[in-house]
């Protein structure tokens, strides 16, 4: 079933407080941005005096609505990334570019060619090149193989 019927049946007076429990475990099995036990840890700390939720109704319907608000913003910003992925491959772009890192933090350092540290340019506009960090004095870092972390002394 769908996220919104596990919802209408955490707000259904007419169910048993189990059964509207187990909706909104279910809920949060169908929307998990933290994985299911944070999600699930996050809802019910927030939304419950008593240490059961179980046995707090009120505490289930407050928890679905913290879900309901996350879920309504992830939505709108999935909905506005595939508005951006449409243009961008209407314009022949087929691999989407990097969000831009705007504004950036105070300590980045802009490059004679407009390009700040983290892959935006003052001004808008595709992103730079990453640049690479610079080498630490005794560290060597491994060569040849990705993901692999520096050898040498901290």
């Amino acid at each position: 079933m769908s996220f919104g019927t596990y919802a209408r049946r955490v707000r259904a007076g007419s169910l048993d407080p189990r059964d509207r429990h187990m909706a909104l475990r279910c809920a949060v099995g169908r929307y998990r941005p933290l994985g299911f036990n944070a999600t699930w840890a996050y809802v019910t700390a927030v939304a419950r005096p008593l240490p059961d939720v179980r046995r707090d109704v009120p505490a289930l319907v407050r928890a679905l609505d913290v879900l309901e608000a996350s879920r309504s913003v992830r939505l709108a910003e999935d909905a506005a990334f595939a508005a951006v992925r449409r243009a961008e491959k209407a314009a022949g772009r087929r691999t989407p570019y990097a969000p831009p890192t705007w504004p950036p933090s105070p300590d980045a350092v802009a490059r004679p060619d407009g390009a700040v540290p983290g892959g935006a340019r003052r001004g808008g506009g595709r992103p730079a090149a990453v640049v690479p960090p610079p080498a630490l004095p005794g560290r060597v870092a491994a060569a040849g193989r990705a993901g692999a972390r520096p050898r040498g002394p901290a």
